[in-house]
C-alpha cells in the first residue's frame, strides 16, 4: 500500500477555518452557545424574566419574592431543587397581580423548582394562550388553587401538591378567555381531597376545557362544577373456612389483613371502585362483625342497621361505616344468604352473581340487591 501525502496551502486552510467559525458562530450561535442565567436573589430573577433574550435561568438559591412574578416569553426555568417563597401578603391584590407565578407566554418550561405560597399568594397561574410545561414541580400553600389553568396548555410531570386551600388544580377560561384550557397530569401527587376542577363558568364554544389523567373520572356536580378525582378502591378478602368475604376501603385495615391474617384471609383484589365525587354514594354502608363465624355483615338500610343493632346485638357487633354507596343509581351489589352457615355473600360481579345463582341455589339465596355503586 501506498501512503501519498499532499500539501495544502495555508490560503485553503485560511478558508477551511473561516467556513467553520462563520457556519458555528454565524449560523448556530444562538443554539451552540446558549447562556444560562443564574440567580440567587428576587431582583436578579425579575430582571432575568425581563430579559426577551433570556433562554435559561438557573437558581442557586432559595429565593423569597414579596410580589407575583411574570414569565412572558419562552424560558427554561430550573428550580435545581430549590423554593420561592411568597413573603408578603398579596391575596388582596387584582387579578395579575395576586399570584407567586404568572405565565403569559408560549414555549416555557419549569423544573426542579418548589413554589411556596405561603397562603399569601394565589399560587401559579398560566393566563392566555401560554403554553407551559411542567417537570419535577411541587406548588404548595396557596390562597386558592395550587395551579389555575386558564385558556392556556398545560401538561405536568411529576407534579406534587399540598397544602393548597381551595384544592390542587382548578382548570377554566377565565373572564374574557376566547382559547381552550388544556391541562394534561402524566404523574404525580394530588394531596387535596378537590384534585381538578372546573367551575363551568366563562366556558364557551371556543373557551373549552379539557382535562386528561390517567385513572381519574370526571363528575359533575352541583352548579354546574366538574371535578376529576381517583375512585375509592375496594379490597375483597376471601376467608376459605367460611366461604365469605371481607370488604374494605380502608387502605390501613388493608394493609394490615394482609400482613397479620394472612393465614385466615386471601386477598382476593379490588372488588370494585367507589367515585367519591358523585353525591349518589352519599348513603353510609354499615358493617357489623359476627365473632362467632369470624364473618361481616353489611347494609346500606338504616332501619336493618337499627334493628340489628337493637335487637341482635349479641350475635352482631357494630363495627361503624365502611363506606358510603347509592341506594338508587349505579352498578348493583347482591347479597346471597346460606341458612345453613347463616352468614351473607356480596358480589358486584355479574358473572360471579349468576354462576352462584345457577350452580349454588342450594347453599345460597338470593336477596337481592343490597346496594349499588354510584359512577
Amino acid at each position: 500500500m501506498r501512503v501519498t501525502s499532499r500539501k495544502i496551502g495555508w490560503s485553503k486552510v485560511s478558508l477551511l477555518l473561516t467556513l467553520s467559525i462563520g457556519l458555528v458562530f454565524g449560523l448556530g450561535a444562538s443554539s451552540a452557545f446558549a447562556a444560562t442565567t443564574s440567580v440567587g436573589t428576587v431582583s436578579e430573577l425579575k430582571t432575568a424574566l425581563g430579559t426577551s433574550s433570556t433562554t435559561d435561568i438557573l437558581f442557586t438559591t432559595d429565593i423569597a419574592s414579596p410580589e407575583q412574578l411574570n414569565v412572558p416569553t419562552p424560558v427554561t426555568i430550573d428550580g435545581a431543587g430549590h423554593t420561592l417563597l411568597i413573603t408578603t401578603d398579596i391575596t388582596k391584590l387584582g387579578n395579575g397581580l395576586k399570584h407567586a407565578l404568572a405565565f403569559y407566554g408560549k414555549g416555557i418550561t419549569v423544573k426542579n423548582l418548589t413554589v411556596d405560597s405561603a397562603l399569601k399568594a394565589y399560587g401559579v397561574n398560566t393566563y392566555g394562550d401560554a403554553a407551559v410545561t411542567l417537570v419535577d414541580v411541587t406548588l404548595k400553600n396557596s390562597a386558592g388553587a395550587g395551579l389555575t389553568v386558564n385558556g392556556s396548555t398545560v401538561t405536568a410531570t411529576r407534579l406534587y401538591t399540598s397544602g393548597n386551600k381551595w384544592g390542587a388544580v382548578n382548570v377554566d377560561p377565565g373572564k374574557g378567555v376566547t382559547t381552550p384550557s388544556v391541562f394534561t397530569f402524566v404523574s404525580g401527587t394530588l394531596s387535596e381531597s378537590n384534585k381538578i376542577w372546573s367551575d363551568g363558568v366563562n366556558v364557551t364554544t371556543t373557551a373549552t376545557v379539557t382535562v386528561t389523567a390517567t385513572g381519574y373520572v370526571s363528575t359533575k356536580v352541583a352548579g354546574g362544577v366538574v371535578v376529576w378525582s381517583i375512585p375509592m378502591p375496594v379490597y375483597r378478602f376471601y376467608r376459605p373456612s367460611t366461604g365469605t368475604h371481607l370488604y374494605t376501603a380502608d387502605l390501613a385495615e388493608m394493609n394490615r389483613v394482609l400482613t397479620t391474617m394472612a393465614s385466615i384471609y386471601r386477598l382476593e383484589g379490588v372488588a370494585y371502585s367507589i367515585n367519591t365525587a358523585n353525591a349518589a354514594n352519599s348513603v353510609p354502608l354499615y358493617r357489623f362483625y359476627r365473632p362467632s363465624t369470624g364473618t361481616h355483615l353489611y347494609t346500606a338500610d338504616a332501619m336493618e342497621m337499627a334493628r340489628i343493632r337493637d335487637t341482635m346485638g349479641s350475635i352482631y357487633h357494630l363495627e361503624g361505616v365502611a363506606y358510603n354507596v347509592s341506594l338508587t343509581t349505579g352498578a348493583p351489589v347482591a347479597r346471597f344468604f346460606s341458612p345453613s352457615k347463616g352468614v351473607h355473600f356480596y358480589s358486584a360481579d355479574i358473572a360471579e352473581i349468576a354462576s352462584v345463582q345457577t350452580n349454588l341455589t342450594n347453599i345460597w339465596g338470593y336477596e337481592g340487591v343490597a346496594f349499588y355503586i354510584g359512577q
